[in-house]
C-alpha cells in the first residue's frame, strides 16, 4: 500500500473466495492493478545484442526487490505510472484485463522513428515493388499446383524446403517463414521498426491485500525474461526464451507456477521484465493466486468490491488434457456411437486418451473438412476442395465409417454448385469449394452444411486496408465472399445447391466467411459467420426453410474467427471462436438470440480453429491447438500441440444458485 493513501480509498488487488459456480480461471482471478516504472535502457551495454537476459542480474536502480509504487514518483530518470488496459484494446479492444502488454504501454509514450516502409509488411503486392534485398515471405506448395507443401521462393519459385535466409537461385532475402506470401502477389515479412525503449528492463509493481497469512501458489506468465520479488523475497524467475509465436497472439496464462508465502494484509509483488526488440515478439506478463488445494480467488480492486454471485449457470473448466502434436488446423467430430477424431488422433474414452486414428483421420482431408453424423451410421468426413467435373459439377474425396473409425472407406461425393464458381484464396490458388467444417442432419433423414467462397454475384473487392494500402490489389482478384447451403438427400453421396445468406457486400470487409451451422431445437437452421479481420464481430443468420432461404445477419456481441455452433441435449447452444484466445458462448434460450456467458477457456496461441462436441450431460469436449505448451523458440518452424479441455454447463436451480 503506498504510504500516502489511506486503505478505504486505495485501488489495488484485495484477494476474496471466488465464486463456485465459476469454476475455471477468469480474469477476476488475476492481479489486474500494476504499476510500471521504466524503461531502464541497457542498449549500450555489452550483452544487450547476444544476451540480453543478463540484465536481470544488473543493477538500474536502488534496491529493486523492496521498491514501492508511488504514482507519479520518479526513480532514475523514470516514473512510477498506473498501468492502463488502453494498452492493450489498442490492438484487442475486447481482450480481458489482466494482461499486461508492455510493448502496447511503453509504445503510446515512446514511439518509432523509423521510416515506414513501402510497401509494409504483410499487403500483398506485385513483385516489380520489391527488390533481393527486401525479406519476402514464401510461398508455400500445395496439392493443385502439384508440388510439394514446403517453403518456395516468392521470385523466382524455387524449391527451398531448407528455409534459407536468402533463396539459392536468384539471391532473393526470405524470412517469416511461420507466414506465407500468394504466388504472383508477395508480401514483405512484418515490419520490426526499433523503439527507444528496445533493450530495456522495466519494473511493475502489485499491491495485494491478503486476508490470512499463509502458503500459496503464484501462477504467473512471461513471454520474456523475468524475476519476480514478494515482500521482499525472490519468488521466482524465468530466464527465456524469448517466447515469440507466428500467431496473433502470444499471451498464455499459467506458464509458470511457483509456491510463495503471503503476510496478512499488505503484500508487494515486483516483477523485473526484459525486453529485447521486435523480433523477440510482444511482451507479456499476467499473474494470479491461488491456495495449494487449488481453490482460487477473485481479485477486487477496491475495499468491500462486491460482484454478485452467478445464479443462472454453473461453469467449470477442466484441466488441460494434451492429444498431441499436430500438422493440421484443430478440429473435433464425435462418431455416432462415441468415438472422437481430433485431427490426425482418436478417442474411444470421450477425450481423456487418445491415439493415432490411422492414414484416414480428420486432417488427411485437408483444412475444413466437414464431419457429418447420421444418427444410427455411418459417419462421414468430406474434403472442402473439389475437382471440376463438368459445367456446374465437382467430385470431393470422403472417408465413410460405420463402426466408429475402427475400419473406413474411401469414395468421391458429387457436388451440383449452382451459382459457386472457383474462388480465388489468400495464398494464389483458385479452388473450388465444397463443405465448410460443419453440416447436419435434419429430422427427416437429409443433411445440409455450409460453404463459403465466391458466387457468380461476387464481384466486389475486399475493403482491407493496412497502414494506406489495399492488402490485395484489384488485380489478385480477392473478393467479398458468400456462404451458401448445400443439402443431401441420399447419405452424403451427391449435395445439390439450396440457398445463400443474402450477400450484402456494404457489411464489412470480407464478405460472410467461414460459416458454423447448427438446427435449433425448433427446427430452424443458425449459421454463425465471420465478416473481417481477426477480432472482428461475428453474425448470425437463421433459416426456417430447411436452408433455402436465410434472414439479415445480425451482428452479434462476440468477436472472432473460424466460429463454430453446437446445439447441446439440453437445449442450450454453444458458439467456438478463436483469435484472440480459444473461446465459447453460451445461449440459455435455445434460439442463438442472446449471448449472455462468453468464456475463455484458454489463452493458448494458435491461428484459429476451436472445435468443440457434446460427451455427455451438460458437457462439451472443446479442443484447440497451443503454440506454448512447451514454451520453446523456432522462429522458421511453428510447433503445433493440441490441448483439450472438459467443460460443464450447469443449470442451476433456485436452491443450488442460493447456497
Amino acid at each position: 500500500m503506498t504510504e500516502t493513501t489511506a486503505p478505504e480509498k486505495i485501488v489495488a488487488n484485495f484477494m476474496e473466495p471466488a465464486d463456485m459456480n465459476r469454476n475455471y480461471v477468469h480474469w477476476r482471478n488475476f492481479l489486474r492493478q500494476w504499476w510500471v516504472l521504466g524503461p531502464f535502457s541497457f542498449a549500450d551495454r555489452d550483452y544487450a545484442i547476444e544476451d540480453p537476459a543478463r540484465a536481470l542480474d544488473d543493477h538500474f536502480v536502488e534496491d529493486e526487490s523492496q521498491l514501492i509504487p508511488r504514482e507519479d514518483e520518479q526513480i532514475a530518470a523514470c516514473t512510477w505510472r498506473r498501468y492502463s488496459a488502453v494498452s492493450v484494446m489498442n490492438k484487442w479492444w475486447e481482450l480481458t484485463p489482466e494482461r499486461v502488454l508492455l510493448r502496447h504501454h511503453h509504445q503510446l509514450r515512446l514511439r518509432s522513428t523509423d521510416p515506414q516502409p513501402q510497401p509494409p509488411g504483410g499487403v500483398h503486392v506485385t513483385m516489380d515493388l520489391f527488390t533481393v534485398e527486401d525479406e519476402l515471405m514464401p510461398c508455400w506448395g500445395a496439392p493443385e499446383r502439384g508440388i510439394p507443401g514446403e517453403p518456395h521462393c516468392p521470385r523466382c519459385e524455387t524449391h527451398i524446403p531448407a528455409k534459407p535466409d536468402r533463396c539459392p537461385q536468384c539471391g532473393q532475402r526470405i524470412g517469416y517463414y511461420t507466414s506465407y506470401s500468394s504466388w504472383e502477389f508477395p508480401r514483405r515479412a512484418w515490419d520490426q521498426p526499433s523503439f527507444p525503449f528496445d533493450h530495456s528492463v522495466t519494473y511493475l509493481a502489485a499491491q495485494i491485500q491478503a486476508q490470512e497469512a499463509g502458503d500459496y501458489m503464484l501462477r504467473w506468465s512471461s513471454t520474456t525474461p523475468c524475476r519476480v520479488w514478494i515482500n521482499g523475497e525472490e519468488a521466482a524467475r524465468f530466464d527465456g526464451p524469448f517466447s515469440s509465436c507466428s500467431a496473433n497472439q502470444n499471451r498464455k496464462w499459467d506458464l509458470f507456477a511457483n509456491p510463495l508465502r503471503l503476510q496478512a494484509g499488505w503484500n508487494c509483488v515486483i516483477a523485473k521484465t526484459v525486453l529485447s526488440t521486435v523480433a523477440d515478439g510482444e511482451h507479456f506478463f499476467c499473474a494470479r493466486l491461488e491456495k495449494p488445494d487449488r481453490s482460487r480467488f477473485f481479485v477486487h480492486s477496491t475495499r468491500g468490491e462486491k460482484v454478485a454471485p452467478e445464479r443462472r449457470l454453473r461453469v467449470s473448466v477442466s484441466d488441460p488434457i494434451y492429444i498431441g502434436e499436430t500438422e493440421f488446423t484443430p478440429s473435433l467430430m464425435r462418431c455416432h456411437e462415441g468415438t472422437l477424431l481430433a485431427c490426425e488422433f482418436l478417442s474411444r474414452d470421450q477425450g481423456e486418451t487418445w491415439e493415432q486414428a490411422g492414414p484416414q483421420h480428420r486432417g488427411s482431408l485437408g483444412i475444413h473438412a466437414t464431419g457429418l453424423n447420421f444418427a444410427n451410421g455411418p459417419d462421414l468426413l468430406v474434403g472442402s476442395i473439389g475437382e471440376p467435373a463438368g459445367k456446374g459439377l465437382a467430385t470431393a474425396p470422403a472417408y465413410r465409417s460405420a463402426d466408429g473409425w475402427r475400419t473406413v472407406e474411401e469414395i468421391d461425393l458429387t457436388f451440383q454448385l449452382g451459382p459457386h464458381v472457383p474462388s480465388m484464396g489468400e495464398d494464389g490458388i483458385v479452388r473450388v469449394n465444397t463443405l465448410n467444417h460443419q453440416a447436419v442432419m435434419m429430422p427427416d433423414g437429409s443433411a445440409v452444411g455450409m460453404c463459403y467462397g465466391y458466387c457468380d454475384h461476387d464481384v466486389v473487392h475486399t475493403d482491407i486496408r493496412y497502414k494506406d494500402w489495399d492488402k490485395y490489389p484489384h488485380a489478385f482478384k480477392i473478393f467479398k465472399y458468400s456462404s451458401w447451403c448445400l443439402s443431401s438427400e441420399d447419405g452424403g453421396k451427391t449435395w445439390h445447391y439450396r440457398g445463400c445468406v443474402p450477400p450484402l457486400p456494404e457489411m464489412g470487409d470480407e464478405g460472410w466467411a467461414e460459416p458454423g451451422l447448427t438446427l435449433l431445437p425448433n427446427g430452424d437452421l443458425l449459421t454463425i459467420l465471420r465478416n473481417g479481420e481477426g477480432n472482428a464481430p461475428l453474425y448470425l443468420s437463421r433459416s426456417s426453410d430447411g436452408g433455402r432461404t436465410w434472414s439479415d445477419p445480425v451482428r452479434s456481441r462476440l468477436h472472432g474467427q473460424y466460429p463454430g455452433l453446437l446445439t447441446m441435449s439440453n437445449g442450450f447452444i454453444v458458439a467456438t471462436y478463436g483469435r484472440p484466445d480459444n473461446r465459447i458462448a453460451v445461449c440459455l434460450d435455445g434460439f442463438g438470440e442472446g449471448w449472455p456467458y462468453e468464456i475463455t477457456v484458454s489463452t493458448a496461441p494458435g491461428w484459429q480453429g476451436v472445435s468443440a462436441v457434446e460427451i455427455g450431460p451438460d458437457e462439451i469436449l472443446v479442443v484447440f491447438e497451443d503454440q506454448l505448451w512447451e514454451p520453446t523458440r523456432d522462429d522458421k518452424q511453428v510447433c503445433h500441440h493440441l490441448v483439450a479441455h472438459k467443460v460443464r454447463l450447469e443449470l442451476l436451480s433456485a436452491e443450488s444458485a442460493v447456497s
